[in-house]
Order: structure tokens, then C-alpha cells, then sequence
């Protein structure tokens, strides 16, 4: 029986410690969240520091911003960790969390669940076995519609990118089915809501594949505040359709 804590009772955290509770091999720690008027079913702490129990791992939901610093305080008590995508506000926060899980040894997961949906690894599958053929091009348009009360007072407001917490889903699907980047351009678009947070954006990723040489090039479109006509929640079914 694992037993693991949760650190963040937002929305995202909130479903992991359901799910924690749920699993027959899991047992629930507790949530440490300093708002401690939450109202949840299940031992609480106000941080991490407050945690006397024992921890076979960690899940950290906290705001991207406090990523880096949450990672960092549970390895340095040697706690695996899952930590909730993007993995640090910057990449000098990363690149600094990175270096302490490596110096304490510790096992750590991003939160990049969807590449485990049944049809994403079918995908990879039809890669691999060379069924679709050699990748030359990847033409990705993502576009959505995200309601004003997802960004209104929250820490979303000014870390919310929906670049970072939305597109970063299905940049992960392309490393996972065809490669890892080793290029990337980018050209940021206009801003709808006056924020500093970046909604729109056109890259152009050069994604390297272990088994070839040359590099298959992706464009992708970003966009926050339009329509999209299937989303890729419902496409893998992590998310039903509701008539």
C-alpha cells in the first residue's frame, strides 16, 4: 500500500486526491494546502512542513509558479514526486529542480497523462511498426474556447498561458508519437484579455525521431477564444461527450 500525500487542493489537485482515495493500492496521507477552509474528506496540513506521516510519494498541484519550489522541498525529504504539467514556471526554475531531484536521486513524473489514453498509444504504435509510413510534416491547429471565470482571480491570471497549460498537452503527444524537439520558433500573437500571459501563438517545432536523420517539421497555430469543432478531451476520451 503506497501512501501519498497530496500538495494543492485546486481543481486538478482536488481530482488526484479522489483518485488516490480510490485506488485499492493507494492510501491517502492527506492535503496540504494553506487554505485550510477547504472542505474535503481527508487529513489536512497547511504545507508540507506540517507532514509527520510517512510518504511513498508526492503529488504536486500546486499554481505553475510554486512548482519548483514544492518539488524541491519534497526531494530534499525524499519523497518521489508527480508534478503536475508544465513542470516549473520557467526553464530556469527546471533546469534547477532538475538538478536537485538528480543530486538527491529522486524519481519524479510530469503530469503529461494523455499519452497513456488508448488511442495515443495506438498512434505511437503505427508509428513505430512503420503502418502510417515515414513522418515528413506534422500540421497541428489548436484552438479553443476557455470561459472568463477560468482566468478571473486566480493565479491564472498572470501564469495562466494557456501555451503552457493547454497546447503543452499535445506538444507532449508529438514528442511521445514521433520525437523529441530540437528546434523550436515561435512568434506570439495578440493578447484578447490585456494580459501579460501569452493566448496566442504560431511555433514551428523540429521534432527528431530516433529513427531517422532528418528532421520532420511541425507548425502549429495556437489559439485561445476561438471554436473548436471536436476536442482532443473528447477525441481520447478522457472527457464524454454530453448532448
Amino acid at each position: 500500500m503506497k501512501r501519498i500525500l497530496v500538495v494543492g487542493g485546486g481543481l486538478i489537485g482536488l481530482r488526484h486526491l479522489e483518485a488516490v482515495k480510490a485506488h485499492p493500492e493507494c492510501s491517502l496521507v492527506g492535503l496540504a494546502d494553506p487554505n485550510m477552509s477547504l472542505d474535503v474528506d481527508a487529513p489536512r496540513f497547511a504545507s508540507m512542513a506540517e507532514v509527520t506521516a510517512s510518504v511513498d510519494g508526492v503529488i504536486i498541484a500546486t499554481p505553475t509558479h510554486l512548482h519548483a519550489a514544492h518539488g524541491m522541498e519534497a526531494a530534499a525529504r525524499g519523497w518521489p514526486m508527480l508534478i503536475e504539467k508544465p513542470v516549473a514556471g520557467s526553464l530556469q526554475q527546471a533546469r534547477e529542480l532538475a538538478k536537485v531531484l538528480q543530486d538527491h536521486k529522486i524519481a519524479s513524473l510530469v503530469g503529461h497523462h494523455r499519452r497513456y489514453h488508448r488511442v495515443v498509444q495506438q498512434l505511437k504504435s503505427c508509428l513505430d511498426s512503420g503502418q502510417i509510413g515515414e513522418v515528413v510534416t506534422v500540421q497541428v491547429i489548436w484552438a479553443m474556447r476557455k470561459p472568463d471565470a477560468y482566468f478571473q482571480g486566480n493565479w491564472r491570471t498572470q501564469d495562466g498561458s494557456p501555451v503552457m497549460i493547454n497546447l503543452v498537452h499535445d506538444i507532449d503527444i508529438l514528442r511521445f508519437a514521433i520525437g523529441e524537439i530540437v528546434q523550436a520558433k515561435a512568434l506570439r500573437g495578440r493578447s484578447q484579455r490585456g494580459a501579460v500571459r501569452i493566448e496566442t501563438v504560431r511555433l514551428h517545432l523540429g521534432l527528431r525521431p530516433v529513427q531517422l536523420e532528418r528532421l520532420p517539421f511541425l507548425t502549429s497555430h495556437q489559439a485561445l477564444g476561438a471554436l473548436r469543432p471536436v476536442p482532443a478531451k473528447i477525441l481520447i476520451s478522457e472527457r464524454p461527450i454530453k448532448i
